[in-house]
């Protein structure tokens, strides 16, 4: 059409100089190279590119493909293996935490003070070592050290209602009724 256009042009400076122009550009138009009759905009020329190397920009089109699907499927077996990891640490954390509370139940002290020191081996947070604490303190017939360790436990797990529920069962040890009250709540 820019062809057909250039020829029947009104104005003699903007059609073809020569029959040797016209033959020219329509060799360039057989070969998917750019025309001169045409304004050569960037997406024309790619256009003309793409067409004149089909099987280069296909394979690299593959490539680009091929990687970014490689790397979709990386990023989305990165996340499973790291959710995996922190649900098998936490299923681990809850098992030491599990066996450090039978012991606090069993009131023998040396299956406690194993069970503690597993779980702080283990890398179990400070507020449920605190928590634990509590517990054994409040076991052991302890209110005051019970009311210490569960203080720290629900200062550093303030959204555990499990330390807030060893808090009170301390209060109540120590026949601390307004603290209780105040926890309760």
């Amino acid at each position: 059409d820019w062809i057909v256009m250039k020829c029947l042009e009104k104005d003699r400076q903007r059609r073809y100089e020569t029959a040797n122009g016209l033959a020219a550009d329509l060799r360039r138009y057989l070969d998917n190279e750019p025309v001169l009759a045409r304004p050569p905009s960037p997406l024309y020329k790619l256009q003309k590119a793409i067409r004149r190397n089909k099987l280069l920009y296909a394979s690299g089109l593959l490539i680009f493909a091929a990687l970014a699907i490689g790397l979709g499927v990386s990023a989305w077996l990165f996340v499973r293996e790291r959710n995996t990891a922190r649900a098998l640490r936490e299923e681990r954390l809850n098992g030491v935490v599990d066996r450090a509370t039978m012991a606090v139940i069993s009131g023998d002290p040396n299956a406690v003070r194993l069970a503690l020191e597993d779980a702080q081996a283990k890398g179990v947070s400070g507020g449920q070592l605190h928590m634990l604490r509590g517990q054994h303190a409040i076991a052991s017939g302890d209110p005051e050290n019970a009311i210490k360790f569960a203080s720290q436990a629900v200062q550093e797990l303030p959204g555990s209602v499990a330390a807030r529920a060893v808090l009170a069962i301390a209060f109540v040890t120590g026949q601390r009724w307004y603290d209780y009250d105040r926890v309760a709540k």
